[in-house]
């Protein structure tokens, strides 16, 4: 009673106070979780993506529900469906889609209903990629962000995640491998909070192996995404036990990592190219176009075999976004010296894994 009255005599009711610390706490933790607790189900997952010269539809087409059909054929639980967009160069703030490399809104939107149809699971993948660039090779790591960077990221971002909202979308990356811009922390802070007004799946980002140790908000995501293309061993032609030996610290310091933000992890993209060597260097997309470099499916295989092995049961871990199948079903092949495991042995290895009960 005398507390109410001394309240009152200040200009306030108890609801009203109550009201506020009740908006008060909303706004503090809107950054922190979703709505929606964090999925405890492994994801047997593949990223889902092209960057050839294409046709825009290209998500929305015949040829693309076949080659969905063959990926979920094979165990693929969950898709990550890559959207690619462009800004001119390393300084640029302009955020755009180009016509004959990033796909429609309507062949996305396609994409989502064609792997629900099948039982996969999406998370959508929206990125930025220069189109050209003044330091070689031309890497969206490479961006120098600015304050009209930020909004224009802000923007873009901003669309997809309501895009993922209105198609039920299970997880959201909100950027990938913007290594420059990590340490900008209130920035990317203040772009969770705007997607989660807008969306209420899970999000994560995909960081690069190094990247993942620098960024310090991981507490506001629901996973730590890593772009896993980790260093293996220094031989051309190693086998699957040196592979998982070499794998051993690297699971170290990822575990390491997940307890000190108490997050699981998600390797939102790991991959190996069909060359000899790959596991020196897995991000160095480069190599493919050496032809003094032999093609070498084997190598590939069992990369993909000691990577499943190393890290497959681990607690915190919450699965494997292979790098990548694409929207042609007769993609790869024995010829093939690119990333994706179609039609080469790496497939059969997944196939074993993820078939697996």
């Amino acid at each position: 009673m005398n507390v109410d009255l001394k309240i009152e005599r200040r200009g306030f009711s108890l609801p009203l106070l109550l009201l506020s610390f009740i908006l008060f706490l909303i706004l503090f933790f809107s950054a922190s979780s979703s709505r929606n607790p964090v999925s405890s189900a492994f994801q047997r997952g593949m990223s889902y993506a092209t960057y050839a010269e294409m046709d825009p539809e290209v998500y929305g087409s015949l040829r693309s529900n076949m080659s969905l059909e063959r990926m979920q054929s094979i165990g693929v639980e969950w898709v990550a469906i890559n959207v690619v967009y462009y800004q001119y160069d390393e300084t640029s703030s302009e955020i755009y889609p180009l016509k004959d490399r990033s796909p429609t809104r309507d062949s996305v939107a396609k994409a989502v209903e064609k792997a629900r149809s099948l039982g996969m699971r999406v998370m959508l993948k929206p990125m930025v990629d220069l189109e050209t660039c003044t330091v070689k090779p031309c890497w969206r790591g490479n961006i120098k962000p600015s304050e009209e960077w930020f909004r224009s990221y802000a923007s873009f971002i901003n669309s997809w995640a309501e895009f993922a909202e209105k198609h039920n979308v299970e997880i959201l990356c909100i950027g990938c491998e913007y290594a420059n811009t990590v340490e900008y922390a209130e920035r990317w802070v203040s772009i969770i909070i705007g997607v989660r007004e807008r969306y209420h799946g899970e999000l994560t980002y995909a960081a690069t192996w190094d990247e993942c140790q620098r960024i310090t908000w991981w507490d506001k995501l629901d996973y730590i995404g890593v772009n896993a293309y980790f260093p293996l061993t220094d031989k051309r032609d190693p086998t699957v036990e040196e592979l998982t030996i070499a794998w051993k610290p690297w699971v170290e310091k990822l575990k390491n990592l997940s307890t000190k933000y108490q997050k699981p992890i998600l390797f939102t993209e790991i991959g190996y190219l069909s060359c000899d060597g790959t596991n020196i260097q897995p991000w160095n997309y480069t190599m493919q176009r050496d032809k003094n470099i032999p093609l070498d499916l084997q190598e590939q295989a069992d990369c993909y075999q000691a990577a499943l092995k190393s890290i497959w049961n681990k607690p915190w871990f919450r699965g494997f976004y292979w790098w990548y199948w694409q929207p042609d079903p007769e993609a790869g092949g024995p010829e093939n010296r690119d990333y994706t495991p179609q039609n080469k042995p790496a497939e059969k290895v997944l196939k074993e894994w993820y078939r697996r009960k």
